[in-house]
């Protein structure tokens, strides 16, 4: 027993006096004897294999392959050396997290050499639009610098690399990773990043993801972040979105009245709250009565017509408001065509006796029905004119506006064709209506008629 204790004492000896000594290694490589100081280690390792997986050979080794590769007279026979750096590195990192290895040895290029060789990489893969690529190499690049500023390695007073955590988000969004791109966008907003005008995208993603999500707290946090930052942007077209996304129909009425109330809308707003209450979707549209429905249609109005009260210049406004009363006269004057068939079937029952009495029978019998047609009929064509008549003011006051506008978009192109297509329809109704009883009227609406029927492009 006591010689097998001293055998391995012995053997305790022998692995002490074979343990690495980095000093000749450390030494060489402040002499920039680069080349040297890995084939020194190298020979260490050969040596005493068994320390090839210590933490400071892991460091030496990629501290060396760094040296190696940013070395110009020894890069090219080196190939490698990059790759062996970052190899060395990451099982480094592992074994020594706390980093106190390279910091007791001024190790920290090591992170500048990676963190711009994954910036080099991202940069090609993103003018290339390999977004997926580019946010991978970002990401990374990101991670590196990170820990340069947590570890005060660079003398730059800065919290984070804002550009990079920018293009790493735009491109994990580009790259159709939104969760991902969320992550990163969040650090600059949480930061209130400004400034750079391309930098208002972050808030824009955070917005529309919040609106995704439902979150509310969220949206309200940045949309006042944004607002501060860049008090320029339509931020309102946002909130229409979340409130349209988001809210029932009954909530937006709310909202939209005491934000009307508050004078907080815009003329924007107004548009899109009125498309909001007219453009109700199918399965909430079959919620609601016919009382209900009718409220939101004039709710729809008076929405656009404040819209084109705060900006007379607003074409879509104008235009809305037409394109409803003249759906409220199509649909009336379908009624009228409907209550007239019904008159002629009735009076063909009447015309079809010949016996007098029976006649008179059918005539009495179907009098109430007909005397009730004719009543409504009378109240629809009312309601008719009054239709027309508004239609015909928004659609010339859209027309007016669009007429001399130049370099139409192909939706304004649109937009006056059916303008001026919907007045020669409105002007052939009324100059029928006054044929053969006010030649002048007639004239001026025939003359009308011909005016837009002959506009359309």
């Amino acid at each position: 027993m006591k010689r097998l204790l001293l055998l391995a004492a012995i053997g305790s000896m022998v692995l002490v006096s074979k343990a690495q000594d980095y000093k000749k290694v450390q030494t060489l490589a402040v002499l920039k004897k680069v080349e040297d100081a890995k084939n020194e280690l190298d020979k260490q390792i050969a040596a005493n294999p068994a320390a090839a997986t210590k933490p400071e050979t892991y460091f030496w080794k990629m501290y060396l392959y760094n040296s190696l590769y940013k070395d110009e007279r020894l890069k090219d026979k080196y190939p490698n050396a990059l790759a062996d750096a970052q190899d060395a590195f990451n099982k480094y990192v592992q074994a020594d997290p706390s980093l106190k290895i390279l910091k007791d040895n001024n190790g920290s290029d090591i992170f500048f050499t990676l963190y711009n060789h994954e910036r080099t990489i991202g940069n090609d893969a993103f003018t290339a639009k390999k977004y997926s690529e580019a946010a991978e190499s970002f990401a990374k690049a990101t991670e590196y610098i990170d820990v340069i500023i947590a570890n005060k390695f660079t003398t730059a007073n800065i919290a984070f690399d804002t550009s990079m955590i920018f293009f790493t988000a735009y491109s994990y969004q580009q790259a159709k990773k939104d969760d991902i791109a969320y992550k990163y966008y969040k650090r600059l907003a949480d930061k209130k990043v400004g400034g750079n005008e391309d930098y208002v995208l972050t808030y824009k993603f955070l917005l529309l993801h919040a609106v995704d999500k439902k979150n509310k707290t969220e949206f309200d946090e940045y949309l006042k972040t944004a607002k501060e930052l860049y008090p320029k942007e339509n931020w309102a077209a946002f909130e229409a979105e979340y409130v349209s996304k988001n809210f029932t129909l009954q909530d937006k009425a709310d909202f939209y009245d005491k934000q009307d109330a508050e004078g907080k809308l815009t003329a924007e707003d107004y548009i899109n709250y009125g498309s909001e209450f007219y453009n109700i979707p199918k399965e909430e549209k079959e919620k609601l009565d016919s009382a209900k429905l009718a409220n939101f249609k004039l709710k729809a109005i008076d929405a656009f017509k404040k819209a084109f009260a705060k900006d007379n210049t607003m074409y879509l406004a104008a235009f809305n408001i037409a394109l409803v009363n003249y759906l409220e006269f199509d649909a009336v004057d379908e009624t009228i065509r409907e209550n007239i068939k019904k008159l002629r079937d009735l009076n063909s029952l009447k015309d079809s006796e010949k016996d007098p009495k029976k006649k008179a029978a059918i005539d009495a019998k179907n009098k109430p029905a007909v005397d009730a047609i004719k009543v409504e009929t009378l109240d629809l064509d009312k309601k008719a004119n009054t239709y027309v008549d508004t239609a015909v003011e928004w659609f010339e006051k859209a027309y007016g506006i669009l007429k001399d506008k130049a370099n139409k978009t192909g939706n304004e192109k649109n937009l006056t064709n059916k303008a001026v297509d919907h007045l020669a329809i409105l002007f052939e109704y009324k100059r029928n209506k006054v044929k053969g009883k006010d030649q002048k009227a007639y004239d001026a609406y025939d003359a009308k008629y011909k005016l837009y029927d002959g506009l359309h492009q």
